[in-house]
């Protein structure tokens, strides 16, 4: 894992069959969160901050690459429509926060169960450490 600049994030690697590469950047302007996963028989295009996903599917044939714009522009409108929907839900961004929030309260107050499991909330507290870890400088860490 390298930290480039303070913000930055670059990792690649390999899990099961699959080659991963990580870049996650908080300097980039404008706010941006994108996944492409890219596969022998498709690409998907995952877009979380404004909640949709494409799909690019098929060989690469001539047709294909004459439609790409066309699937490229498919996807321009779907953020549209997702945008306008969450807007008429008052959720501009960060679609189902405003449900994980509502969840929380009751949570908290010893109401209802916590809406994320404790063993998923302990997974990601780790991932986050072993990142923080990774892009602090050993002199902030004194003992390990």
């Amino acid at each position: 894992m390298r930290c480039p600049l303070s913000g930055e994030l670059h990792e690649t690697g390999v899990f099961d069959d699959a080659t991963l590469s990580i870049a996650a950047s908080m300097r980039g302007r404008p706010p941006v969160n994108r996944m492409e996963l890219v596969g022998e028989r498709g690409t998907a295009h995952l877009n979380p901050f404004h909640g949709f996903m494409t799909v690019a599917r098929g060989r690469s044939t001539r047709a294909g690459k004459v439609a790409q714009p066309l699937t490229s522009a498919a996807a321009v409108v779907a953020t549209a429509a997702n945008l306008i929907r969450q807007a008429r839900q008052g959720e501009a961004a960060y679609p189902g926060l405003r449900a994980l929030i509502e969840a929380f309260s009751p949570a908290a107050t010893g109401q209802a169960p916590s809406p994320i499991p404790r063993d998923e909330a302990l997974a990601v507290a780790t991932a986050c450490e072993r990142v923080a870890r990774a892009c602090t400088p050993r002199s902030h860490y004194p003992h390990g």
